[in-house]
C-alpha cells in the first residue's frame, strides 16, 4: 500500500517474521460473543474448534473480555465518524451523480438527509423498539468542532485503554467470530447488514485481520439463538439463522498493529491444523 499512498509508512513485508511466528509457542487470545451481540452456537463451536487445534500445538489459549461499556463507547466513537467522514460525503455524491442507492442503505440515508426535529420525532417513535435500535440514531446529529476534537481525544484514549490490556496480557494474536451467523439470505441485507460489532474492535484499532473458515453450521444449530435484548434485532437473527444448514462458518484472526506478517502466519497455522475445505457441490458438481 505504502507504493500507492505516500502518508502510509514504508513497512515492505519481512519473510523472517513469518519463521519467527512459525518456530515458536504463542499466547493467543479467544472470545466467542460479545455483549452487544451474541453469537450463534455454530460460531462457539468454530471458536472451540480452532482453539482445540491451538493448544494441541502447544499454544497458550487464554480469554479475552471486553466489558460492555467499552463496546458501547466503541460505537459512540464510530457511529459519528462514519456519518460524518463518510454517511454524508457518500450521499453528496449520489446525488450530484444522479445515482440510485442500494435499497439497504435507503433508510438510513433518509434519516441522514432529513433536518433535526424531524430526526428527533424518528428518536421518539422508534424509543420502544429497544435500545439497539435507538442509540444509533442518537448520536447521527450535528457536531460542533468542539465536540468533533472532544471526540477524537475519547477515542484516543479507548484505543489506548483497549492496546495497554492486549499488551499486558502479552496477546500475538486474537480469534472471534466474523459476524453472528453464517451468512444471511438476500432478502435480509436490510436489518442484517449492519451487524458490524465484531468487525468494529480490530478496525477500531486498526489492527491487521483476517478470516478463515472453520466449519459449517450443523443440523438443528439455525433453528437455536437467543440474547439478553430480545428485541426487533434478534427476531431479524432468529429469522435469518434458519435454513443455514451446512453453510460455512469461519473466524477471525487479528495481530496487534504493525504485525501482519504475524497474522498471516497465525492464520496459516490456523486453517493447516483445521483443514477445513468444501466445494459446493450444487455449482460445482460437474
Amino acid at each position: 500500500m505504502f507504493k500507492r499512498d505516500y502518508h502510509i509508512a514504508k513497512m515492505p513485508f519481512d519473510d523472517q517474521k513469518l519463521t519467527e511466528v512459525q518456530n515458536r509457542k504463542l499466547k493467543i487470545g479467544y472470545f466467542d460473543d460479545i455483549p452487544t451481540l451474541a453469537s450463534c452456537k455454530s460460531n462457539k463451536r468454530a471458536i472451540n474448534i480452532a482453539k482445540q487445534k491451538l493448544e494441541q500445538l502447544g499454544h497458550n489459549l487464554i480469554p479475552f473480555n471486553l466489558k460492555q461499556q467499552q463496546f458501547d463507547k466503541m460505537k459512540q466513537i464510530e457511529i459519528p465518524t462514519f456519518y460524518l467522514g463518510l454517511g454524508k460525503q457518500l450521499q453528496s455524491l449520489f446525488y450530484q451523480n444522479y445515482e440510485y442507492i442500494l435499497p439497504m442503505y435507503r433508510l438510513s440515508n433518509f434519516f441522514m438527509w432529513i433536518n433535526s426535529f424531524h430526526q428527533w420525532i424518528i428518536k421518539l417513535i422508534t424509543k420502544p423498539l429497544g435500545k439497539r435500535i435507538t442509540m444509533p440514531l442518537h448520536h447521527i446529529k450535528e457536531y460542533s468542532t468542539f465536540q468533533l476534537d472532544s471526540l477524537y481525544c475519547e477515542k484516543i484514549k479507548l484505543m489506548d485503554e483497549l492496546n495497554n490490556q492486549i499488551e499486558e496480557m502479552g496477546l500475538d494474536a486474537i480469534i472471534c467470530p466474523g459476524y453472528p451467523t453464517a451468512a444471511y439470505k438476500n432478502q435480509d441485507c436490510i436489518p442484517m447488514g449492519f451487524q458490524m460489532d465484531y468487525y468494529s474492535l480490530f478496525n477500531f484499532l486498526k489492527y491487521p485481520v483476517g478470516a478463515i473458515p472453520v466449519t459449517e453450521v450443523l443440523e438443528g444449530e439455525d433453528q437455536d439463538y437467543s440474547d439478553n435484548f430480545n428485541d426487533m434485532n434478534t427476531k431479524s437473527i432468529k429469522k435469518s439463522l434458519k435454513g443455514s444448514t451446512s453453510l460455512p462458518i469461519g473466524i477471525q484472526v487479528s495481530a496487534p498493529k504493525w504485525k501482519d506478517e504475524q497474522c498471516l502466519q497465525i492464520m496459516r497455522i490456523l486453517e493447516q491444523a483445521i483443514g477445513f475445505k468444501k466445494t459446493p457441490i450444487k455449482y460445482y458438481s460437474e
